[in-house]
């Protein structure tokens, strides 16, 4: 009692300390990171290898076989599974829930490092990367331009990806589509023959004078100098006047046995942007990256990298995630501000005193900024889980402060000093305000720790609703009897006088005395036939498990973001060139619907097969089109079926999560081939359910290949 009346008695100490936490909060907003879905820590790991030009076979006993074997022997694994492909292997390792992400990606490293030098010469580096839910890019940009494309990808390499990458919260600057220079040396066979040469002696004239070698410093007086021997070449015309020693004696230039060609490496991936070759940039934030300032800075930087450009280059913005994520976020806290205005406007047709709502009005967004500070400490995020507990938490931070307001009022009205009725009136509702308040967050703690991915998605959600409601307790206990104990007055309230507000006042109380008049009528008749309401509420009871059956259920709600995404799967052995095609046909289809603002065509990639493309979509905002993402997914489907020879899956974009497909059947077994013709069986059978739009199998019969074996006696 003595602390609530000085509480109440020393109004600025009071208001400081309600400014305290509304200044923190209010800073602590400002350094949320802003998501669309809470960070999950999946404990995935993939290990990527590539092996140019290696049959699946070769690389599942080559690579993926040895790393497996290795891997497999690191404890809290979950599961580990593999996919060996032409050209690519991948290791996927799956770790218990409870265990450090970190320190797996440590101990697997270990593990691939150890056998590195089992693996085929020819092979690349495995790369381990850890799993992303969402998978997206935040901002994905096309150059194109009148030039080739090996020039326009030497511009984006020096001029894009740099400053890109410095933009704070960046983790990565991918850029697809890539042509890097490559220097060929077309050997003439009858002309190397003639001069009594062999490839080798190509290949060794080459070597010894295409490097860089250090060969040591000279000291000078006071200084000392490196010394370095630059003999790399940098122009087919050097490469030409290479040196061949010929075996009768003498030397002849390179460039007279072989045609020197400056081109690009082998094209194993392409990316066309409205119907234009262009190079696609992709800028990835990190785990603890703001999207939203990463776009801003992004987007900021593009008109200083447009002017550094050659005038024939354009930037194309392909799609973007920040722009959804930021509606989304203004969406939630928009409807939070409508909540606590239509939550004050119920709160005067009830208590008839302006200043016992603005009281209760305040305290609501007083409890809502002070909880970032905690959301802060907690390392949460801005996102539509964390907000939307908020949201729910609006109830209980009105009651709180009404409870308390309603006990000091009705003291108030008796004449008692305010000062003393907010101190008296406090204390006596203290305990029970206390004990509802300790209720919500007992209910809601358990949320916040429920085990397994769906725990980590509502740790944010729970924990925030414990938050608020310990800052409204904090709020109903401190500011709410100040401003009572200085506000409130005996008589105070309205509907007393002739003004409109009175008169409408008044308006409602008859409405509501109606209202309560009736409810008593009806209760003491319920109370009169008592089966009837049993029976009532037994109806809609069983009614509603019937109708229960009918909703759908789903990890993450569908959303409309105004992306999707096209993913094309061509049979083994299609070329770049017949992939490419197809892939230009489905955009060509789908670019003509008159919501498409953008169409993205994107081939092969070192990570997947020149058989593989995807097709990404732009559409206008949702305020400019009728149809959802989902209708318009609909009505393009059927004119992707009638593309021969192609695996199509269509899915939206967005919503913090990259699924593919809504259900995945596993068949496993030692028989391969077993597996492969029980998977074309259950194929055939799933494919005649009703309502399934789309129904593949990763049955591949693979590549065609010529297999050469050597007759060894004859070598």
């Amino acid at each position: 009692m003595n602390l609530l009346r000085t509480i109440i008695a020393r109004p600025v100490m009071t208001t400081m300390l309600v400014v305290v936490m509304v200044v923190m909060g209010l800073y602590s907003y400002s350094h949320l990171v802003t998501e669309l879905i809470p960070s999950i820590n999946f404990p995935v790991l993939v290990v990527t290898t590539v092996y140019p030009g290696a049959a699946p076979g070769d690389v599942e006993t080559q690579v993926t076989k040895k790393i497996e074997d290795e891997v497999a022997t690191l404890a809290d694994i979950d599961e580990l599974t593999s996919i060996s492909m032409e050209n690519v292997s991948q290791v996927i390792v799956q770790f218990d829930l409870a265990t450090d992400e970190d320190q797996d990606a440590v101990d697997v490293k270990d593990k691939v490092d150890a056998i590195a030098g089992e693996l085929p010469e020819d092979a690349k580096d495995p790369i381990i990367t850890k799993y992303d839910i969402a998978g997206e890019a935040v901002v994905e940009l096309a150059v194109s331009g009148n030039r080739p494309l090996r020039e326009i990808y030497e511009l984006v390499d020096k001029k894009v990806k740099e400053p890109l990458s410095r933009i704070t919260g960046v983790s990565e600057v991918e850029i697809i589509g890539s042509q890097e220079r490559e220097i060929h040396v077309a050997v003439r066979p009858e002309v190397l023959r003639a001069y009594g040469l062999k490839l080798t002696d190509v290949l060794g004239a080459i070597a010894a004078s295409n490097l860089n070698v250090p060969v040591g410093h000279i000291t000078r007086d006071a200084g000392e100098v490196n010394v370095r021997m630059v003999g790399e070449v940098a122009d087919p015309a050097e490469l030409a006047a290479f040196p061949l020693n010929l075996p009768t004696g003498g030397t002849l230039n390179l460039g007279e046995v072989a045609e020197i060609i400056d081109t690009t490496e082998e094209v194993r991936e392409a990316s066309i942007f409205n119907g234009r070759p262009a190079i696609t940039v992709a800028v990835r934030n990190r785990s603890d990256g703001n999207v939203v300032n990463i776009a801003r800075d992004a987007f900021a930087m593009l008109d200083e990298i447009r002017a550094a450009l050659p005038a024939d280059v354009r930037i194309d913005l392909v799609q973007e995630t920040a722009s959804f994520v930021e509606a989304s976020r203004t969406d939630v806290l928009t409807n939070i501000a409508i909540g606590i205005g239509l939550t004050g406007l119920l709160l005067f047709l009830f208590l008839h005193d302006w200043r016992q709502t603005l009281i209760a009005a305040v305290a609501m967004p007083v409890s809502v900024i002070a909880s970032f500070s905690l959301m802060e400490a907690a390392g949460f995020s801005l996102n539509v889980m964390s907000l939307m507990a908020l949201g729910i938490s609006i109830g209980t931070l009105v009651t709180n402060s009404i409870v308390v307001l309603e006990n000091i009022s009705r003291l108030v009205s008796t004449g008692l000093d305010p000062q003393e009725a907010a101190a008296r009136g406090t204390a006596e509702v203290g305990v029970a305000v206390l004990a509802s308040t300790l209720t919500n967050v007992v209910v809601f703690t358990p949320i916040a720790f429920m085990s397994g991915i769906v725990g980590q998605f509502f740790l944010q959600f729970g924990l925030t609703v414990v938050f608020a409601t310990l800052f409204s307790l904090i709020v109903s206990f401190t500011m709410v009897p100040m401003l009572a104990g200085h506000l409130l007055k005996s008589g105070s309230g309205l509907g007393h006088g002739n003004d409109p507000i009175s008169r409408s006042i008044r308006l409602w109380d008859d409405f509501y005395t109606g209202l309560e008049i009736d409810y008593r009528r009806a209760l003491g008749w319920c109370l009169q036939h008592r089966w009837v309401p049993l029976v009532v509420v037994l109806i809609i009871f069983v009614g509603s498990l019937q109708l229960l059956g009918l909703l759908g259920s789903t990890f993450v709600p569908a959303v409309d973001s105004g992306r999707l995404q096209v993913s094309l799967e061509l049979p083994a052995g299609t070329s770049l060139e017949r992939t490419t095609e197809v892939a230009n046909r489905v955009a060509a289809i789908i670019g003509r619907e008159p919501e498409v603002l953008g169409v993205l065509v994107k081939v092969g990639g070192e990570q997947r097969g020149i058989e593989d493309a995807d097709v990404v979509i732009r559409l206008t905002d949702k305020s400019e089109r009728q149809d959802s993402v989902a209708d318009f997914m609909n009505r393009i489907r059927p004119h992707l079926a009638a593309i021969p020879d192609a695996k199509v899956t269509v899915y939206p974009l967005g919503g913090g999560s990259k699924i593919e497909a809504d259900v995945i059947l596993e068949i496993l077994g030692s028989d391969a081939q077993l597996v492969n013709t029980v998977g074309d069986q259950v194929h055939d059978i799933v494919y005649g359910i009703p309502g399934l739009v789309e129904v593949h199998t990763s049955n591949d019969p693979g590549k065609p290949e010529i297999k050469v074996t050597p007759r060894r006696r004859n070598l």
